[in-house]
C-alpha cells in the first residue's frame, strides 16, 4: 500500500496564491469589460444627442426667413452658435381659444465650450424663451461658419445683408473640453486636427451663384 502524503505549508500556500491570481485575473477582465460597455454606451449615447441636434437644426435652417423690420434677423450666428427664424404651422384653437396673429418661431443652437455640451431651446413669437436645454455632452469643441456667397465668415446676420446664407457648416469635436490655460495667449490655442462630425446644409433660398463653391 502506497502511503498518503499530506500538503506542505509550502504547496498550499502555494495553491491559495495562484487561486487568488486567477480570481484577480478574472476581477480585472470583468471590470475592464464593464468599463468598455459603459463607454460604448456614453459614445453611443453622444452620437444619438449630435445627430438629433444637427439634424434639428438643419430641419429649421431648411425652413428659415430671412428676417426684416420688424421682425429682426432671420439668421445670427457666430462660432459659437446660431439663433433662427423659421415659419411653423399656427394652430387654431377651440371656442374662446386664439388665434396666433402669425406661425413665427425661434430656435437656438449653441455650444457651452465650458461644460462640453450641445445646447438648444426652441420658442413661438410672443412666448417667453427658457433656458438652452442640454442636447447632448462629451464634446470637446464645436464651430459653426457660414459661407456669404463668396467666402466662410465666422458671423452672419441675415438682417444686415437683406439675405440669408448659401450655407451653414458644423464642425463637432469629441471629448473633454480642455482645461482654460490663463497664460495662454488667444493665438496660441490650437484647433483639434480634423472634427469627428461634420455638417454642411445648403440654403435653397440663399445665393444660387455660390452652391457650387460651397460644395
Amino acid at each position: 500500500m502506497i502511503p498518503r502524503r499530506a500538503f506542505t505549508l509550502l504547496e498550499a500556500l502555494l495553491a491559495l496564491a495562484l487561486v487568488a491570481m486567477l480570481g484577480g485575473s478574472l476581477l480585472s477582465f470583468v471590470w475592464t469589460l464593464s468599463d468598455r460597455t459603459r463607454e460604448v454606451r456614453r459614445a453611443a449615447a453622444r452620437e444619438d444627442g449630435v445627430s438629433l441636434f444637427l439634424d434639428r437644426l438643419e430641419s429649421d435652417v431648411l425652413c428659415g426667413l430671412a428676417g426684416g423690420p420688424g421682425l429682426g434677423a432671420g439668421v445670427q450666428g457666430d462660432p459659437s452658435g446660431v439663433k433662427i427664424m423659421t415659419r411653423g404651422v399656427a394652430l387654431r384653437l377651440g371656442k374662446g381659444g386664439a388665434t396666433p396673429a402669425r406661425d413665427i418661431q425661434f430656435g437656438e443652437y449653441r455650444v457651452d465650450a465650458a461644460g462640453g455640451r450641445l445646447r438648444a431651446r426652441r420658442a413661438a413669437e410672443g412666448e417667453a424663451q427658457g433656458e438652452l436645454e442640454q442636447v447632448t455632452g462629451g464634446i470637446r469643441e464645436a464651430r459653426f461658419r457660414y459661407h456669404d456667397g463668396l467666402a466662410w465668415q465666422e458671423s452672419f446676420d441675415s438682417a444686415a445683408r437683406n439675405s440669408l446664407p448659401a450655407a451653414i457648416e458644423i464642425a463637432v469635436w469629441y471629448g473633454q473640453p480642455a482645461p482654460p490655460d490663463e497664460n495662454a495667449a488667444p493665438a496660441e490655442a490650437a484647433e483639434p486636427p480634423s472634427p469627428d462630425r461634420v455638417r454642411l446644409i445648403v440654403i435653397p433660398d440663399g445665393p444660387a451663384t455660390a452652391v457650387k463653391e460651397v460644395l
